[in-house]
């Protein structure tokens, strides 16, 4: 699960255990965010600094 905050960057949180969601990653982010996107290795956010963000997921 991701979550944007338009000024704080994106979180990456693992909810498999719903009653003890783990942050995995938090990622500062120039400009604004504006759309995210995952697959099941990746999330891509891109923001209005015109920079597609990647963070690489791991098990």
């Amino acid at each position: 699960m991701t979550h944007a905050e338009p000024t704080s960057g994106l979180s990456v949180i693992h909810v498999s255990d719903g009653f003890r969601p783990t942050l995995v990653e938090h990622l500062v982010v120039p400009g604004i965010t504006r759309t995210v996107a995952a697959t099941s290795n990746f999330v891509f956010a891109s923001d209005s600094a015109s920079i597609i963000d990647v963070v690489a997921l791991t098990p």
